[in-house]
């Protein structure tokens, strides 16, 4: 049971510090193969409590119309 390893029950019982979803600011960012102007986008990075060597970086449009292919 993943609540029994070392440090999840004291990550699970404290609040996080996480910034509420209208505090985030879109980032124009260039992609060619999308749109000739930069396209707003939402800059999310996700990784794992014990590992720093990898991180996730998730883009997603702030227009919902956008779509990457």
């Amino acid at each position: 049971m993943v609540r029994r390893e070392p440090g999840v029950a004291a990550l699970w019982d404290a609040t996080a510090d996480v910034p509420e979803p209208g505090d985030a600011r879109a980032r124009p960012m260039y992609f060619p193969l999308v749109a000739p102007d930069p396209v707003d986008v939402h800059v999310r990075t996700y990784g794992r409590y014990d590992d720093t060597s990898l991180r996730w970086l998730v883009l997603t449009p702030v227009d919902t119309a956008v779509t990457f292919p």
